[in-house]
């Protein structure tokens, strides 16, 4: 568990928020940004990336309460401090991709709905707005979960140590106290 957890950290982490940081960018650099082909381009793109990220944050989630759970370290006051942070960081992340995935569901269904109601009055100009609006929110969710992945990165790697030795001990630990009985 030890090793996914280390590559989560350290590859699909880092990885995940420089994509998002690339389609944030590709959103402030498009020419025509409101064309729908790009706008289902984006969702296309970003869609897969969240649903792997919500995957990676229960793994890392997971490891962070079997460590808390753990006797020796619901004793050490620091360790458990560091885990908390952690797991509240988590829980973060994962709820704001949770809600912008939300988003990308809904949006062909909310943007034919604006369709078939302006088909009798406005025209595009609305749907244009819409799209607007779409792209807008895309690129501050983008950038947005891609600052809490630096956080919980930069909390992650300066505990890290402690999370790896202290999950170390712990089974180490573990190991001794089924020595003594064989």
């Amino acid at each position: 568990m030890d090793q996914k957890f280390k590559k989560i950290l350290q590859e699909n982490i880092p990885a995940f928020a420089l994509q998002l940081n690339e389609i944030a960018e590709q959103i402030d650099n498009e020419e025509k940004p409101l064309e729908k082909e790009f706008i289902q381009k984006l969702l296309d793109k970003v869609r897969p990336l969240y649903v792997d990220a919500k995957k990676d944050h229960l793994h890392f989630w997971s490891k962070v309460r079997i460590l808390k759970n753990d006797k020796h370290i619901k004793e050490d006051v620091t360790t458990t401090e560091v885990l908390d942070a952690v797991e509240v960081q988590i829980d973060a992340n994962y709820n704001c991709i949770n809600i912008e995935l939300e988003k990308l569901h809904t949006y062909h269904k909310d943007r034919a709905e604006l369709e078939r109601n302006l088909q009798r009055a406005q025209g595009n100009k609305a749907l244009e707005e819409f799209d607007q609006k779409t792209l807008d929110v895309l690129r501050v969710n983008l950038e947005e979960t891609r600052d809490f992945l630096i956080v919980l990165l930069t909390l992650a790697e300066e505990k890290m140590q402690i999370l790896l030795t202290t999950s170390e001990e712990t089974k180490a630990t573990k190991n001794e106290q089924m020595s003594m009985y064989t």
